[in-house]
């Protein structure tokens, strides 16, 4: 049985470093908007200097992990620490810009500001991928010691947790920016972080102690495999841990759950989610359906006499909650099918479910929009997909913790397969890069699709086919052959 006030502390300490998370997430993007108004530059650097930060670092991030396993609760403080320090030092610097001022900001201090919030975001997506590895991965996996159902009931908790801030976080930042102001909003956000710094780590600290015996570990001999960082200087330690970190990615690209992981880092390269893709998409005038005249309501805003047609901003909030609300349905689905049907089967019944809900929504886009059948189709589509999604994420992430529970270098497996998940989100951008045109995007939408049939087959074939011998039950029709077929 588990500690049920230690599930409470840890399911606490996770929503306040979410919503943490979250908020800062998507606050920074608007505060550069704020800051260099006109241009989309600073944000698009600044977003993907930070996704090629832990694409290249969560390795070394995971070895570390694995490297100081004896110090469990050293290692997540210091996490904690380091992700509200560096998002306060953002925060802080954003009013220090804020209100000064955009116009009163001469060009160089701009330019420096912004490479200096640059550094501190890289360092906050470093210490909160460190938590995400460390907690959700390596504690989790040891306080349910391999038991399936402990494991399912954790790491459903977590991830609801995780879809509620990612669906709240941006409502509650938005109803301060635009109630407060920007400098206002970002005094406001600076408060709750350090207020909450001080509780993470006591709430943390009673998860450990109340579950010490599990999360215990031995500290590693002279002779341990680990990589070791300390007592060197940088070049030294780079050249002692690289022969490691070559061959632990060997280990890493020949398990036998790889397939799962290129499977779930296809998924990443949908543009058929509510990011900032596709939210600009549905904000950009295109075309209507053939033979209609669009007319403004609460749905859709008619331009150039009806015939480009934009979502409104009610409707596309509306529609990002019905999303995230279908992903927390599949939180609860994913556990029932495992009962049923068993974890393998599960994934690739997610997949396929993923894959089949979003056919109608790329046909709508090559139809065109502003039919209202047509809308419905497409986003009922999109939001009936986040139950395959979310059902996968769960269904693959329990078979990874189940394949490396108590594997010495788990926690670097993980963080590879987070770099791995980082470099496919990054082909995202390249496919409306390429169809960067709004009446273009069924294009990249047909694309993704596509990568999304991928990403089942590879499962099927790659690992569910491996692991249990066949594909489909063929004894229903064997039955309904005659005797001598048989």
């Amino acid at each position: 049985n588990l500690d049920r006030i230690a599930l409470i502390c840890l399911a606490v300490q996770h929503a306040s470093s979410s919503w943490g998370y979250r908020c800062a997430e998507f606050a920074f993007p608007l505060y550069f908007v704020a800051l260099f108004p006109a241009t989309l530059l600073p944000a698009s650097i600044y977003g993907l200097l930070l996704l090629l930060a832990s694409l290249f670092l969560s390795p070394l991030l995971g070895s570390w992990i694995d490297a100081t396993k004896h110090r469990r609760l050293t290692v997540v403080r210091t996490l904690i620490v380091a992700q509200k320090t560096t998002v306060a030092i953002s925060y802080a610097g954003f009013i220090s810009l804020l209100m000064t001022g955009s116009d009163s900001i001469v060009s160089h201090t701009r330019w420096g500001s912004f490479a200096a919030l640059t550094a501190c975001g890289a360092l906050v997506v470093l210490s909160n991928t460190g938590l995400t590895v460390a907690i959700e991965r390596d504690w989790v996996s040891t306080i349910a010691e391999g038991h399936p159902p402990h494991l399912t009931r954790l790491n459903t908790i977590i991830r609801r947790i995780d879809l509620l801030s990612k669906l709240l976080a941006p409502l509650f930042v938005s109803l301060l920016t635009s109630t407060a102001g920007d400098g206002i909003s970002a005094v406001v956000l600076l408060a709750t972080n350090g207020m909450t710094l001080v509780f993470e780590l006591i709430w943390i600290g009673v998860v450990y102690q109340r579950f010490a015996e599990r999360l215990s570990y031995p500290a590693p001999d002279a002779n341990g495999n680990h990589m070791r960082f300390g007592g060197r200087t940088p070049l030294a330690s780079l050249r002692q841990c690289w022969p490691s970190f070559k061959n632990k990615t060997r280990t890493f690209l020949a398990l036998p759950t790889l397939p799962t992981t290129i499977a779930l880092a296809l998924l990443y390269t949908s543009v058929l989610s509510f990011d900032s893709t596709f939210l600009t998409y549905l904000k950009q005038p295109h075309a209507a359906a053939s033979g209609i005249v669009a007319k403004t309501n609460g749905i859709i805003i008619a331009h150039s006499g009806g015939s480009t047609i934009s979502y409104t901003d009610a409707f596309i909030s509306g529609m990002r909650g019905l999303c995230v609300v279908m992903g927390l349905a599949g939180t609860f689905i994913m556990p029932c099918l495992e009962r049923r049907i068993g974890l393998i089967r599960t994934g690739s019944w997610s997949l396929a479910q993923e894959t089949l809900s979003l056919v109608p929504t790329v046909t709508c886009l090559y139809i065109g929009v502003g039919l209202g059948w047509n809308t419905a189709l497409l986003f009922t589509g999109l939001a009936l997909s986040r139950i395959g999604l979310w059902s996968y994420d769960l269904t693959q992430l329990s078979i990874l913790q189940n394949s490396l529970y108590g594997n010495a270098n788990a926690n670097f497996h993980f963080a590879m397969q987070q770099s791995l998940i980082n470099l496919f989100d990054l082909s995202h951008f390249v496919l409306t890069l390429v169809w960067s045109k709004p009446d273009d995007f069924r294009k990249p939408a047909t694309v993704s699709l596509g990568l999304l049939g991928a990403a089942w087959f590879v499962y099927i074939l790659g690992y569910a086919r491996k692991q249990r011998g066949h594909l489909l039950h063929l004894e229903g029709w064997q039955r309904l052959l005659p005797g001598k077929e048989r």
